[in-house]
């Protein structure tokens, strides 16, 4: 952990940008960069019954972490996003306790 859930970015643009993100994230975050990991999510929004243009919507999932360490990597996120042209960026953290993430059906 982190993972990484990537919505309203075409799969080939996170696939060119994926490197860049992940060393993001570890740098930012300080963790070990073989943790960190991207799953794409094709979605698509839709407004008024018509398929509209998305923006880069970034879900991570972690171990619970400081208040500062969330602003920074959402700043973070959200200064690399806005540089690549996007306007908007939504960042969401999910935080899981050690106990309710099991690897083989084992816990931390």
């Amino acid at each position: 952990m982190p993972q990484m859930r990537v919505r309203g970015i075409e799969l080939s643009k996170l696939c060119k940008i994926s490197d860049e993100l992940i060393d993001l994230v570890t740098e930012t975050a300080g963790v070990d960069e073989k943790y960190v990991k991207i799953e794409y999510f094709p979605t698509k929004m839709i407004r008024k019954g018509t398929v509209v243009e998305s923006y880069p919507n970034i879900d991570i999932l972690w171990f619970p972490r400081t208040q500062e360490l969330r602003d920074k990597v959402a700043q973070a996120i959200t200064d690399y996003f806005k540089g690549k042209g996007h306007d908007f960026v939504q960042v969401t953290f999910t935080e899981h306790e050690g106990y309710t993430f099991f690897e083989n059906a084992k816990h931390y």
